[in-house]
């Protein structure tokens, strides 16, 4: 079942179900965005090697301290920093996928994000030797993608009842 996308000219089989009505330049924005945050991805995840290394350690540190400053316990270490990247990773992409899809396919981005991040872990584990495969990574970026999709779901939904009562929305228009 391929997703269907409303263009302002169609009318909704079960409204209740249907993305909002998009225009023309709407749907190529959100799909030049979404091709944009996947190569994103795809830089990051398959860089030669991994991002702990080079400059991005100094980063990495200078993040840790100003979290412990910002008051997170001493526990949050280099692991917790990690586990929360990768989820955070994927949360773009599991909203910039819902948002091209109807509500009721939404959790196609959730299934995308679980097969992406097995497919990145799986190069990285077989391709890129400097680069190590993980299935928490798997874990994470899942949840990130399934966050993003339900984030972007609930916000169409409200969106579409203040419009169903009259509510003024921003149209982006």
């Amino acid at each position: 079942m391929k997703p269907k996308i409303m263009l302002e000219n169609e009318e909704p089989s079960d409204p209740s179900w249907a993305s909002p009505m998009k225009s023309h330049r709407r749907v190529v924005i959100e799909r030049s965005t979404f091709a944009g945050y996947f190569a994103l991805i795809l830089i990051v995840t398959m860089w030669p090697k991994p991002v702990t290394e080079g400059a991005s350690e100094v980063i990495i540190e200078e993040v840790l301290r100003a979290s412990r400053e910002a008051g997170a316990p001493e526990s949050f270490n280099f692991n917790a920093l990690q586990l929360a990247a990768n989820v955070a990773m994927f949360v773009p992409f599991g909203a910039l996928l819902a948002m091209t899809l109807t509500r009721k396919v939404f959790w196609i981005a959730t299934v995308s994000s679980f097969l992406l991040s097995s497919s990145i872990e799986a190069i990285q584990q077989v391709f890129l030797p400097e680069r190590q495969g993980d299935p928490w990574d798997v874990l994470m970026n899942t949840m990130g993608g399934a966050i993003g999709a339900t984030v972007t779901v609930l916000i169409r939904m409200r969106t579409q009842r203040n419009v169903s009562k009259g509510v003024a929305t921003f149209q982006g228009r």
